[in-house]
């Protein structure tokens, strides 16, 4: 028997305040680790630990923006890195802010900085990323319900192949291809539901449930800014695990910014999993519930 934590994150967001206090004006350089100094020891820990990384990093030319078109320094992946984080979902509807090119280098800077991202994709990072962790095969899934309206900076088959946009049979097929090529587990981070609403709409309680069926093991959902839910669901004897919205891990959107002081806090979660291997089945031992503030 061999086991495996795996932890997420929610959204992680840059907005000008945020980039304005990141820089030192001496170097001319970034620097956003001080923002996870005090969870660093808590996502280290996990053996897989996974972040919506919303935002892109389209490099220095673009200008570094906030809110509506962001775009961030590629530090700020430097500081997920360091804070130990090791895959980053970046389908969302920010993913297109900075067009195909910024779609692009933001992959390009998440693999500098040796790590992986699920969600969007470009030459030879693979729709289906499979994470063997103590000798068990994660399959890793990423989507998000729209871009903005960005789409239009892509053709249609461009779209199709870099964004992962949510389509049912879409991602009942990508379920059941990872489950094809052997993943002991499936995890699925989705950007879905109404921002601001503290409990899950219909289509995301639908899609979860459906997900479920379908063959997924976990569901970490992300976009709302505020925390929704979680529940266990079963099915075929097991328990299956969805948290509809893991709030915001960090962000600018605060009481004093928009009015909201739910959007000031984030959860992340970190799920045991245990695989029996005279079995060949692997399952959720346990979920651990970590709050965190924005200061």
């Amino acid at each position: 028997i061999v086991s495996a934590s795996i932890l997420a994150a929610g959204d992680v967001m840059f907005h000008t305040p945020q980039i304005k206090g990141a820089y030192n004006a001496e170097s001319g350089t970034f620097d956003f680790k001080e923002s996870f100094s005090r969870v660093k020891n808590i996502v280290e820990k996990a053996d897989l630990a996974l972040v919506n990384y919303e935002t892109v990093a389209a490099g220095v030319d673009r200008g570094f923006n906030g809110y509506p078109n962001f775009n961030s320094p590629i530090e700020t992946i430097e500081a997920l890195s360091y804070a130990g984080f090791d895959v980053l979902s970046t389908a969302n509807n920010h993913c297109l802010d900075q067009g195909k090119a910024g779609a692009v280098s933001t992959i390009e800077a998440i693999k500098n900085y040796g790590l992986e991202n699920i969600g969007t994709y470009y030459g030879e990072n693979n729709k289906i990323l499979i994470k063997e962790v103590n000798d068990i095969k994660i399959g890793l899934l990423s989507y998000t319900y729209g871009c903005n309206g960005m789409e239009f900076s892509l053709s249609e088959d461009e779209l199709n192949s870099m964004v992962n946009i949510i389509d049912e049979e879409r991602i009942k097929s990508d379920i059941e291809k990872a489950v094809d090529m052997g993943s002991d587990l499936v995890v699925v981070f989705i950007h879905w539901g109404n921002e601001y609403q503290r409990e899950p709409s219909e289509a995301q309680l639908e899609l979860g449930r459906k997900m479920v069926e379908w063959g997924a093991n976990i569901v970490f959902g992300s976009h709302p800014h505020v925390i929704q839910r979680p529940e266990i669901i079963k099915h075929n004897g097991k328990d299956n695990f969805i948290i509809y919205s893991l709030g915001n891990f960090l962000s600018n959107q605060r009481r004093e910014t928009i009015n909201n002081k739910y959007t000031e806090d984030g959860i992340m979660v970190t799920v045991n999993v245990e695989k029996d291997f005279a079995k060949n089945e692997t399952t959720i031992k346990d979920i651990i519930y970590t709050p965190t503030w924005v200061y």
